[in-house]
């Protein structure tokens, strides 16, 4: 899966690369790496020590990582971007150098992020022509809408976006901390309780399972130090094996006649592959049961009926009212938060380790084990706290003007940064070590978004902008809408496009709607435009195909030449 979405998936595995070879990668002609990348669809690809493709994730390789080259919507890692799309055109047996390449951006991406994306386009995949759409517009028109709202549920966190006459607003784009990604986890939490017969939960939400075959642990996990987010007997699907029983009985009680053992490959799964494979385990029980209630969670208002969930090992789950709390936790209300105790926590540290894994031992994993966001920024602020006051007292002490000079050096300026998006931090700082090229921005707001989740409250000094995110997705739209100009308040309150993987929840869009209606002033009536399930999972795709198609657009594509001649700031003045 290739894309520039936040909602793009771990699915790039890498060993160690040197810098010589991806410069050789770079610079290879298109028809090496076209011949590199030949293969049969859905089969592997190799770019040089990167492995792309799902055929790259079916079973586990000594030595090899796997790494996703965004964070927050912004690339952190250029070779195995680059990799993902040579591997796609592979699969789609599409030629980019023969063909105009349409990029989808998100919607309030960095200008040098925008340049490098041209960059990679002209100069890595060696394309005649280009063109970057900010998501959220390609959305609004797959709707056929020039003016929308764009709620984009995505994986690693949700968004809204104002488009207006097939411009997206930048100045009030809201985002909301919770994802696929955390549902997936939550998921995890919840089959992980209910297998241990550990409910720290109501007893109406409960999960119950039967037949747990009674697999060792440490048999279906990687050796070494458990996970900070243990997810105890419930095994991922590469280290279990399912064979048929002796005399036909099953000792799972729910396998129909199999039985379970561990395949033994967990002994040389690496943490990040053991972690994406948890997680498809979540993914897997979210798509078959998550629903949203069309009302605000309670257990006297609230019923859902209980479906059958089948764990990888057989183990058969029972789940009734916790279907609706897995979608409830993207309308998170004060009601509904004691009941996530068990598992938001756990699921919140996750979110933060997978971003160390994802994206070296150094930069957010230089922070210490477990990544602890706040411990970065603590130290940063104590840091700047102690260059004040050692600047104060040698200015104190001193009278000599050199020393006066000397201290002053000392203290720091707001050209060093502050931590908020776009500064220039200090290369001592926790937030700033061993980036290699990486965009501190992301990861300031990475870190921001994980300081909104914990509720802990910022340290004085320690970031520029200290208000609060909205905690539901109702919220974030409406500030959304409420932010943009007046006039176009009513259109934009009137077509709501609902798009990203989270679209397909059953019961998000009349949920999403009914709030709207509930927190907007009487004047605005919300509409959630509706489509098909395929069209908002691909919405992007779609708008950028039906815009790529017009007539009118074909003047707008920016050539190879208009590249080599003005350089990657074109994109700045084209593709507004």
């Amino acid at each position: 899966m290739v894309g520039h979405a936040d909602d793009a998936k771990l699915d790039a595995a890498s060993g160690p690369a040197s810098a010589a070879a991806a410069r050789e990668r770079a610079s290879a002609s298109s028809a090496a790496a076209a011949g590199r990348f030949a293969g049969g669809r859905g089969g592997r690809a190799a770019h040089g020590s990167l492995l792309t493709g799902r055929a790259a994730l079916a079973a586990p390789r000594p030595g090899v990582d796997l790494r996703g080259p965004l964070l927050d919507g912004s690339v952190q890692d250029w070779d195995a971007l680059e990799a993902l799309w040579r591997s796609a055109a592979a699969e789609l047996r599409a030629d980019v150098t023969s063909s105009p390449l349409m990029l989808t951006e998100p919607a309030a991406l960095p200008d040098p992020q925008r340049e490098r994306y041209l960059e990679t386009a002209f100069e890595g995949l060696g394309s005649p022509s280009c063109y970057m759409l900010r998501s959220p517009v390609a959305s609004a028109f797959s709707a056929g809408l020039p003016t929308a709202t764009v709620v984009d549920v995505g994986y690693q966190h949700s968004r809204a976006c104002c488009v207006v006459d097939g411009y997206s607003l930048q100045r009030n784009v809201q985002q909301h901390p919770w994802g696929l990604r955390a549902l997936d986890l939550l998921a995890v939490a919840l089959a992980r309780d209910a297998v241990s017969l550990r409910q720290p939960r109501p007893a109406h939400i409960q999960v119950r399972a039967s037949g747990h075959p009674g697999l060792d642990p440490a048999a279906v996990s990687p050796p070494g130090r458990p996970d900070e987010f243990d997810c105890g007997r419930v095994p991922p699907r590469y280290a279990v094996l399912r064979r048929p029983a002796e005399g036909g009985a099953s000792s799972s009680g729910g396998g129909g006649g199999f039985a379970s053992a561990p395949s033994g490959l967990a002994a040389r799964a690496s943490k990040s592959y053991h972690a994406y494979q948890v997680g498809q385990v979540g993914r897997e029980m979210r798509e078959a049961l998550a629903i949203v209630s069309p009302v605000p969670y309670s257990p006297e208002t609230v019923t859902a009926e209980e479906e059958d969930f089948y764990l990888p090992d057989g183990t058969r789950l029972r789940v009734g009212a916790a279907r609706a709390l897995l979608g409830e936790t993207l309308f998170v209300t004060e009601s509904v938060r004691p009941m996530l105790s068990g598992g938001e926590s756990e699921v919140l540290s996750r979110l933060v380790r997978e971003a160390g894994w994802a994206h070296g031992e150094r930069g957010l994993a230089s922070w210490g084990q477990g990544v602890d966001v706040l411990l970065g920024v603590k130290k940063m602020a104590e840091r700047r706290k102690e260059a004040v006051e050692e600047a104060a007292s040698s200015s104190s002490s001193s009278s000599s003007s050199s020393s006066s000079s000397s201290s002053a050096a000392a203290v720091p300026t707001p050209s060093m940064g502050t931590g908020g998006p776009g500064s220039s931090l200090p290369s001592s700082d926790p937030i700033h070590e061993g980036l290699d090229g990486r965009d501190p921005a992301a990861l300031y707001r990475f870190g921001r978004r994980m300081r909104v989740l914990l509720r802990s409250s910022s340290v004085s000094g320690a970031v520029a902008d200290t208000v609060p995110a909205p905690i539901a997705l109702h919220h974030s739209v409406s500030s959304a809408i409420m932010s943009s100009d007046p006039d176009a308040r009513k259109a934009l309150t009137a077509n709501i496009v609902v798009c990203g993987g989270g679209a397909l929840i059953p019961g998000l869009a009349d949920r999403l709607q009914s709030e709207l209606a509930a927190g907007l002033p009487s004047a605005f009536r919300p509409r959630v435009v509706g489509g098909l399930p395929l069209e908002r999972l691909f919405s992007s795709w779609v708008g950028s195909s039906i815009t790529a198609s017009l007539g009118t657009f074909q003047q707008l594509w920016i050539s190879k030449h208009e590249y080599e001649e003005e350089g990657p700031g074109i994109v700045q003045r084209r593709c507004g």
